[in-house]
């Protein structure tokens, strides 16, 4: 009777540590979940500002026509008098 109390002991007691070891795992993904969540609730926004953002860097690219003498040509008239207001 005696080791059947002492080993139902010791597997409650063990039971009881996993289960606390386990509690401290849960209470950390908590965070972790409430981020994932914000994130899943901001991603119409977040494709959004990125497709905003795509418009604004096209609207900045210079075309490509395979010409490099018009890429230089429209650089200096945009940007070559840059160290001459700043030299």
């Amino acid at each position: 009777m005696l080791i059947v109390t002492t080993l139902t002991l010791l597997a409650l007691s063990n039971i009881f540590g996993w289960w606390i070891s386990h509690v401290a795992d849960i209470s950390a993904t908590k965070p972790r979940i409430s981020r994932l969540l914000g994130y899943i609730e901001a991603a119409p926004r977040i494709n959004a500002t990125l497709a905003e953002v795509d418009i604004a860097l096209s609207e900045l690219a210079i075309e490509d026509t395979g010409d490099t003498g018009e890429a230089e040509r429209c650089f200096s008239s945009n940007c070559g008098s840059w160290p001459v207001r700043w030299g």
